[in-house]
């Protein structure tokens, strides 16, 4: 899975290398030499050196093989011959490699889904075993069934380094914090699929309200609805022990705690918006002084200022951004608020004019941020006073460019006497808000 998850996130695209005499290739034999050929993206060579492997003595080659065999077959995009293949093989006995094939076959089943789920029928065959016969419900039964058996096993899993898994996963641009175990890895999986591709039930929703808590208070249910049981499930991962997840443990209470702002669908919304906005900026602002990791605490601080930038409160977006700037530099959350706060101090101007009659109010206006006051020139202009810039201007009745004027054209009549000028006065009514002035020539 370490190219296929790769592949769906990034859409590799295989280069076209050879395994030619002169390669570095043509020295290896077996397992080596398969694997090779897989991390060269040439996977239609590597399958066919996987095959005799699939019949070793040796169990960790024979299992490598054939995850890298299915593997292989998913990324020429044979879903169903990979599918097959996987739905053949007994799931091994031993928990780390079991996870590994359960991970495997719920990514087929999505990626599945994805391609064909749309052709697929509608009605069940009873007694068919052609896996291009199952409909989309049973498909998403067998992925809903192997991120159960997942669930079953995470005590065992979170004491698995995820960092141990760059055989199976693709790591170079993985968020270890956040995803330091194979479970959490497992986790973060099932999570996208409850939130954009599960299918839809009947389960009630449950109450937007309810992930603001500091702890959620609900067990995990399968039949739950998809938000219930990422609720449950988060807050079970936030109370799964080991040293390399103290940060993860308290950034997946964050991430509760965002679902309601995020996915709002997936839940029955807030009696009270604002209020309820408010409290979850207090609850993340008590998480930033309590947590013990500093990612954890710079991501409780980046998002209350993410929320309070969206309430209209930016004097209080920057300044939680500029504390955890200060208190905890060398984190993500640092760059993520560095950006919202130049978004929400950086100074922005929007002229608009329309036609009226005499006297003309209301013919300009100005939409403004960051901006107490903009200063207006107003020039007469002839149709001979443009001919000079000819390339722009193309006859008596073309005054169109004049709204993306050259900066010639500008620094022309900038350097002469305006016939009017004025300053215009924005009012913002908090720091940092945008205005709409009518900016008239007095």
């Amino acid at each position: 899975m370490r190219s296929l998850i790769a592949a769906l996130l990034f859409a590799c695209v295989a280069p076209a290398l050879g395994a030619g005499p002169g390669s570095p290739i043509e020295g290896l034999a077996g397992i080596e030499r398969a694997d090779a050929l897989f991390e060269k993206k040439l996977y239609q060579e590597a399958l066919k050196a996987y095959e005799p492997l699939l019949k070793s003595g040796d169990d960790e080659t024979r299992r490598r093989a054939l995850y890298r065999a299915i593997e292989s077959e998913a990324l020429l995009f044979r879903y169903e011959e990979a599918a097959k293949r996987s739905a053949a093989e007994k799931l091994p006995a031993d928990p780390l490699w079991r996870a590994r094939f359960l991970i495997l076959r719920a990514e087929l089943g999505r990626e599945f889904l994805k391609q064909y789920g749309h052709a697929s029928p509608d009605d069940e065959e009873e007694g068919s075993q052609e896996l291009s016969r199952r409909t989309p419900a049973q498909w998403h039964a067998e992925v809903r069934a192997s991120y159960r058996q997942l669930r079953d096993m995470r005590k065992t899993l979170s004491q698995r380094a995820i960092s141990g898994e760059a055989y199976f996963l693709a790591l170079e641009r993985a968020d270890l914090e956040q995803t330091p175990s194979l479970w959490d890895f497992a986790l973060l999986r099932w999570s996208e699929y409850l939130i954009g591709e599960a299918a839809d039930d009947d389960a009630p929703k449950p109450e937007a309200s309810s992930f603001l808590a500091a702890e959620y208070g609900q067990s995990w249910k399968p039949g739950d609805a998809p938000a219930a049981q990422l609720g449950a499930l988060y807050e079970e991962a936030a109370g799964l022990g080991g040293e390399e997840r103290r940060a993860a443990a308290e950034l997946w209470k964050i991430r509760r705690l965002r679902m309601p702002f995020e996915y709002s669908e997936l839940f029955k919304p807030f009696p009270d918006q604002a209020a309820a906005t408010d409290a979850a900026v207090a609850r993340l602002a008590g998480w930033m002084e309590s947590f013990t990791q500093p990612s954890a605490r710079a991501m409780a601080g980046y998002e209350a200022a993410v929320l309070q930038n969206g309430r209209g409160q930016f004097a209080s977006a920057v300044a939680l951004c500029k504390r955890v700037e200060n208190a905890w530099a060398a984190t993500r959350s640092t760059k993520r608020c560095l950006k919202l706060r130049a978004e929400i101090e950086l100074p922005l101007m929007r002229l608009s004019a329309r036609f009226a009659a005499p006297p003309g109010k209301g013919t300009l206006r100005l939409s403004a941020r960051n901006l107490d006051s903009v200063h207006l020139r107003l020039y007469r202009v002839t149709p001979e006073q443009l001919e000079p810039f000819g390339r722009h201007y193309s006859g008596r009745e073309d005054f169109g460019f004049l709204r993306h004027a050259s900066v010639e054209l500008i620094s022309e009549f900038a350097a002469r006497e305006p016939d009017h000028s004025w300053v215009a006065k924005t009012n913002p009514s908090v720091p940092h808000a945008h205005t709409d002035t009518v900016a008239d020539p007095p």
